[in-house]
């Protein structure tokens, strides 16, 4: 069942919180975990690495104990805002703050894709309703394919229907204008 609001269709599943990953891990893997203390520790990873307390395909060792950054974050799937599963569509929709910037007023969806999935990416997106929803609504998508950050693609589909790889000279203007 679903449940739609302001044109937003949500799974009525996530919305009482009975969905759960499953197979997937990919939060596991593609974004970066910022340094935190976990366990007496400090712990960290970057963006498209695996975790190390990642069971592959099986989920979180320490799931029940895992940090609060982990905790805290909220899986557009199983909030029930998108209806793909991540790992089934290789990519993973997140809200970025960018700079202090919050992404719905900047009308910016950052989206980590792994690198073998981004020719059917634009196919994907298209696929969700909550995702055309928003490009209707003047959404852009930030592509992150790997853990430099200024190696990004952008999806605009008021620019072009197909993913634009803007120069290093590109994204640095765009994020001195964020920082001004």
């Amino acid at each position: 069942m679903s449940y739609l609001t302001d044109g937003l269709i949500y799974n009525q599943k996530g919305l009482n919180k009975e969905l759960d990953c499953g197979d997937c891990n990919m939060c596991c893997k593609l974004p970066k975990i910022n340094k935190t203390y976990f366990k007496d520790t400090i712990f960290q990873k970057d963006s498209f690495e695996w975790c190390k307390n990642c069971e592959i395909g099986v989920g979180c060792k320490v799931y029940k104990d895992r940090p609060k950054t982990c905790k805290d974050y909220e899986c557009t799937f199983l909030c029930g805002f998108s209806f793909i599963r991540p790992n089934k569509a290789g990519f993973l929709i997140t809200l970025e703050d960018i700079n202090g910037i919050n992404p719905l007023e900047a009308k910016v969806i950052t989206i980590f894709c792994e690198d073998h999935k981004l020719s059917n990416l634009v196919k994907n997106i298209k696929k969700e309703h909550n995702l055309r929803y928003l490009i209707k609504q003047g959404f852009k998508f930030v592509i992150r394919t790997n853990k430099n950050n200024k190696d990004l693609w952008v999806y605009d589909p008021k620019i072009s229907d197909e993913l634009i790889k803007p120069s290093q000279k590109q994204v640095e203007d765009a994020r001195e204008l964020l920082n001004a």
